[in-house]
């Protein structure tokens, strides 16, 4: 038999429906519907502005506990563009950042000397 009793997102556990809202039996984690949070967010948006400004964005949603989706969702409702988070240009090795090609020695094994040439060749066909 299937219980229409509603149960905690967190453990599993019985909700009640206490003077704050629906509370678990279990662990009394506080159940807070979308509409309330909803409330929260509105009547404390400056202080989540300010906090975007002051302390960037993922350290805002750890403080205000809001997820990314939501958060996005708010920034749109409210027309806050953020700026996008700068990103460390792509390093490549230059030429000067590499080991100086050896000059070619008679007295290397020809399996050296062989090897030598090929990669020689390679880099002269690059140039």
């Amino acid at each position: 038999m299937v219980s229409n009793q509603p149960i905690c997102s967190k453990c599993g556990g019985t909700l009640i429906k206490d003077e704050d809202g629906r509370k678990c039996l279990n662990c009394g984690h506080v159940w807070v519907s979308n509409r309330d949070l909803g409330k929260f967010y509105k009547d404390h948006r400056s202080e989540i502005e300010a906090d975007l400004k002051a302390i960037g964005r993922t350290k805002t949603m750890g403080k205000w506990q809001i997820a990314s989706g939501t958060l996005a969702g708010l920034l749109k409702k409210w027309g806050i563009k953020e700026a996008p988070a700068p990103r460390a240009p792509a390093v490549s090795p230059t030429p000067a950042a590499l080991p100086r090609f050896p000059d070619y020695n008679e007295s290397w094994p020809p399996e050296a000397q062989v090897a030598w040439l090929n990669i020689y060749q390679v880099l002269i066909e690059k140039q």
